[in-house]
């Protein structure tokens, strides 16, 4: 990508980019906050509490394919660290 002197893209470039992105809708945007809330428990390994949070997020999006395979790696994460644990 090309840039002019003050440091901005280029405007044919600007416009390129912006419409080749999808529209973000109200449902991406709830799937978002579900990830911000569940990644802020994975980062301290809390995996059922990451578990926990797609649990919520699924009750009101239930046939939601992000949110089901997220939760399904915690479910995972969350087992292997209980097995440890033992």
């Amino acid at each position: 990508m090309s840039s002019t002197a003050s440091g901005w893209l280029q405007p044919s470039i600007q416009t390129e980019e912006l419409t080749h992105r999808k529209p973000i809708t109200t449902i991406d945007g709830a799937v978002r906050t579900i990830d911000d809330w569940a990644h802020e428990a994975m980062t301290v390994t809390d995996w059922a509490g990451a578990v926990t949070v797609y649990d919520r997020g699924l009750k009101y999006l239930p046939e939601n394919g992000h949110l089901k395979n997220n939760r399904q790696y915690c479910v995972g994460k969350r087992d292997e660290a209980e097995s440890r644990d033992k």
